[in-house]
């Protein structure tokens, strides 16, 4: 009896809480309980006699004109209206970032981060057992990708943005023993980057550290010596030691080869050299508005077909493996400036707190080095992680501003 009387004296807000932690731990666990769990809190917010009281962060505002002009774009597309839904409704992962800006506390921002630490370090632990053969492989990890809760692309996002994060508290961080905490944490998340076969993940990460050295050291012989070292070091070890990296590199090797010398693009990273190709031609085709939303790969067909029938490549792909390239296609240079608006105005978002505002640093440096290898915010784990992120920056910036009002 003592426990239902508790329960029942937890407070609307608090429920909406304990959820977005529970969020943020099992993000790189579990898509399904995620997914739950982000359609349980639209419901608590849309149920809540508050629900219109807030009002919408910029950054948000942009984004749903962004969604606007996608929807708008039917008229103009030979997809049908189906088509075009099929395509926006993956958009509705967006809607935790409000409710997270919305109801979490100001106490609970740190929760969020250390349980989505957490539930990183758990799914990297699984990932190593899958690895060394300690457990064997399940989910949609084998022993090549020991990736099993998502997608080895999308998981390398996530292995990333954290390595980022976890790299910026240890530069900033004065406390001897929270250093070595940090660099372990970080040096595992490293390795398991570097041993899985997400090459997005590790692209961006190379651009992130550089990027983040510059904002410690500014652009200076420090930071660019610095930079240049890292890499250098953190190639040679992984080339060295990780059969994985080896071969993918080895990989990227022969795409190249067999770009240059047959015209051959239906390898991995072929396709992704392909659409840039594509991409002008469609372009140069309608560059205003765009070809439509949900339309730009019947008409790749046709464009490879008419204009580049020359070019070897694989037309199964489900999007152009760049998130720019393919809004460019689909909504032309409007579209692509309302897309880059909204990611700038993230940028814009002032932190006053350094480890939000290094959260924000690497993982939007993460994010929008990664978008040009692959569709992060159409994909839905990558989209979730944004939400959650970006949620959290809009609370903390929220709480600060207050803050300062009051202070006034």
């Amino acid at each position: 009896m003592h426990l239902i009387t508790i329960i029942k004296n937890i407070s609307r807000i608090d429920y909406i809480n304990y959820l977005i932690l529970f969020y943020a731990f099992l993000l790189p666990l579990s898509l399904d309980i995620t997914r739950t769990i982000s359609i349980i809190l639209i419901i608590l917010w849309i149920s809540g006699k508050d629900r219109f009281e807030t009002s919408i962060p910029k950054p948000l505002i942009i984004f749903l004109a962004f969604i606007g002009i996608s929807f708008i774009s039917y008229f103009w597309s030979d997809s049908t209206f189906q088509e075009v839904f099929k395509y926006i409704k993956r958009y509705w992962y967006f809607f935790p970032a409000f409710i997270i800006y919305k109801y979490i506390k100001k106490v609970y921002i740190e929760y969020a981060i250390s349980t989505f630490l957490l539930g990183m370090f758990v799914s990297e632990m699984i990932s190593f057992s899958i690895y060394f053969h300690i457990i064997s492989p399940f989910g949609l990890a084998n022993t090549t990708t020991p990736s099993p809760f998502m997608q080895h692309t999308m998981y390398s996002i996530f292995l990333a943005a954290t390595s980022i994060f976890l790299l910026g508290r240890l530069l900033y961080e004065k406390n001897i023993k929270y250093q070595i905490v940090y660099f372990l944490f970080f040096l595992s998340v490293a390795i398991n980057l570097f041993i899985n076969t997400g090459r997005t993940g590790q692209i961006a990460f190379f651009g992130a550290l550089i990027i983040l050295f510059i904002y410690k050291y500014k652009l200076r012989i420090k930071s660019i010596f610095l930079s240049f070292l890292t890499i250098i070091f953190i190639l040679f070890a992984a080339y060295n030691f990780s059969p994985n990296f080896e071969n993918r590199m080895n990989q990227t090797e022969q795409s190249v080869n067999k770009m240059l010398k047959k015209d051959d693009y239906s390898t991995s990273f072929g396709i992704r050299a392909a659409f840039w190709i594509i991409s002008k031609e469609m372009f140069l085709d309608s560059p205003i508005l765009g070809v439509g939303t949900a339309n730009h790969l019947s008409k790749m067909k046709i464009t490879i077909e008419e204009k580049l029938p020359h070019l070897k490549i694989n037309k199964g792909y489900l999007h152009f493996h760049n998130q720019y390239l393919e809004v460019l296609v689909q909504l032309g240079i409007i579209g692509l400036f309302i897309f880059l608006l909204f990611l700038y105005s993230i940028i814009k978002i002032k932190i006053l707190n350094y480890e939000i505002h290094l959260l924000k640093i690497g993982f939007i440096s993460v994010f929008i080095l990664g978008m040009i290898t692959d569709n992060i915010l159409w994909l839905n784990m990558t989209i979730m992680l944004f939400s959650f992120i970006l949620g959290l920056l809009l609370a903390q910036n929220k709480y600060e501003q207050k803050r300062l009002k009051e202070e006034n």
